[in-house]
């Protein structure tokens, strides 16, 4: 089966590296992994605690709620890690609620 490396990268800690299973979600291939760097709610696309940002590779995206992200965020590479799917290496970096949708200086 063909796997794609994930690299996560969070600010202020070591960045966390997994095998991605093709037609496997990034955010249950980290659980798999026991690797803690998003939290973790619905699974199903629909509550936005596991918004992350893709940084290089290319994906496919499963449903997703447009309340947790809508078209524009999408097409600036903003998606739900649990309905995130591979199809090359991909680097990713966690994303608070608001920073998918929150310009920079309204961020608390």
């Amino acid at each position: 089966m063909t796997s794609h490396r994930v690299i996560v990268d969070v600010p202020g800690r070591e960045p966390g590296h997994i095998s991605c299973p093709r037609g496997t979600s990034v955010l249950r291939a980290m659980v798999a992994a026991g690797l803690r760097h998003l939290p973790v709610g619905c699974r199903s696309g629909g509550c936005g605690v596991c918004r992350i940002r893709v940084e290089h590779g290319e994906y496919t995206l499963g449903r997703m709620s447009a309340t947790q992200v809508d078209d524009t965020a999408a097409a600036q590479g903003v998606a739900l890690a649990c309905q995130l799917f591979p199809t090359s290496d991909l680097r990713i970096t966690p994303l608070r609620p608001t920073e998918a949708t929150t310009p920079p200086e309204e961020n608390p």
